[in-house]
Order: C-alpha cells, then sequence, then structure tokens
C-alpha cells in the first residue's frame, strides 16, 4: 500500500475532495478534483480585481503637493475636503509635474493674476500645448478692467477663453495612461471657505467633460 502524500491530501481537503483509497490502484481521479471554476488562485485574482476597483481615498490636505502621494490609480478617486487657504490653481503644476499635457482644459467661476501666471508657466516651459478656459460672465463683468483684464493679458498667447453664463468647476489633465478630472466646488484661487473636491483618474469622465468644453469652445454662447 502506498501512504497519501500529505500535501496533495491537504490540497484535495480544501476543495472539499476525498483523498483516493491508499492501494496501488486508486481508481478514477474524483470528478472536479482540479476543476478550474473551484480553483483557489482564481477566486483570489477575481476577489484582488474586484477589491482593486474603484479604490476611494479620503484626505483633508493643506495644499496641493499634500494631494499627490493621493492621486488616484486609473479607475479609482479621491476625494477631499479643502481648507479655506488651500489654493486649486496649484494642483495643475504639481499633477503635471515633468509630464506633458496637450491640451488642458478648465471650467472656473474666476481666477487670479497667480493663477493666471502659473499657467503660462506652465506652457512656456513645455509642460502644457494649450489651454482652453471656461470662465463665467460674472468674473468678467464685476473684473472687467481689473483682474479679468490682467488674466486675459497674461493668457492672451497661449489660452482660448469662453466667457459665459457659467458656474462650472472641472479641471482635465490627460498624461498619457492617467486621465485626471477634477471636480469640486472650489475656483483656481483660495476663497477662504471650506471646500470639497474629487479627483477622477478615469478615461470616459475626462472625454465627457472635454467634450462639452470643445464644444463650447467651437459654438461660443452669445452672453
Amino acid at each position: 500500500m502506498n501512504e497519501p502524500d500529505p500535501a496533495l491530501a491537504a490540497l484535495l481537503a480544501a476543495h472539499g475532495v476525498a483523498p483516493p483509497a491508499t492501494n496501488e490502484n486508486p481508481g478514477a481521479e474524483p470528478a472536479g478534483m482540479f476543476a478550474m471554476p473551484q480553483s483557489r488562485f482564481l477566486a483570489y485574482k477575481s476577489a484582488q480585481k474586484a477589491k482593486r476597483k474603484h479604490v476611494k481615498r479620503f484626505i483633508r490636505p493643506e495644499n496641493a503637493r499634500a494631494v499627490v502621494p493621493h492621486l488616484p490609480e486609473p479607475g479609482d478617486h479621491t476625494h477631499c475636503i479643502l481648507r479655506g487657504d488651500f489654493v486649486l490653481g496649484d494642483l495643475i503644476p504639481a499633477v503635471i509635474e515633468n509630464g506633458w499635457c496637450a491640451h488642458l482644459r478648465i471650467a472656473t467661476l474666476g481666477l487670479s493674476e497667480y493663477n493666471a501666471e502659473t499657467l503660462a508657466k506652465l506652457v512656456k516651459e513645455g509642460h502644457v500645448g494649450e489651454i482652453t478656459m471656461v470662465v463665467s460672465h460674472y468674473f468678467e463683468q464685476v473684473n472687467k478692467s481689473t483682474v479679468y483684464a490682467d488674466v486675459r493679458r497674461i493668457l492672451e498667447n497661449c489660452c482660448h477663453f469662453v466667457t459665459m453664463r457659467s458656474h462650472a468647476k472641472v479641471i482635465t489633465i490627460d498624461l498619457g495612461t492617467d486621465h485626471y478630472v477634477i471636480e469640486g466646488s472650489a475656483n483656481l484661487r483660495s476663497s477662504d471657505n471650506l471646500e470639497q473636491m474629487t479627483i477622477y483618474n478615469d478615461p470616459e469622465i475626462a472625454a465627457f467633460h472635454n467634450d462639452w468644453i470643445d464644444y463650447v469652445r467651437a459654438n461660443p454662447p452669445n452672453t
């Protein structure tokens, strides 16, 4: 008689299969002994894939740099609560870093001269190809001869402006395999208010926002 192999016996027990009889002719292999649907390896891989899908992070960053370690992997998203002195515009160069974004798209109620200078620098240093900016009609009317005029002057050679009745706040940054979308309540400048922000890394969400921003750029409304 042959002694049962301990490793085989343990594997069979894990699959709920009784070990074969301990003789020279153990008979036919038990049905389903190594059936693929019962494979612990495949079950583990499936569980890991499901666990990995749509991973969420929840953070309260003090500044734009603090967000970078929490940028989502493809398919994931990060939720943030921002302090009143958080400058959303600083997140754009922090995300792009040394990468290349062919077309940076932004919708914001308004922005500051500092924000404009930051964006112009990204184009000048070769990190961004072009910028489309959707800003509110309110921002233009209230700051027509001051901040709005200065922002337009700073970005005149690298940004296409669409001024319309808009309260949208979204930024899309496509960086090769990463497609970041930043949605939230904040404008590019700090507001001295509590703000919320969600960052997605998803090509479909990015394409959705890119599409409507490109549409209003090509078909600017009369305001």
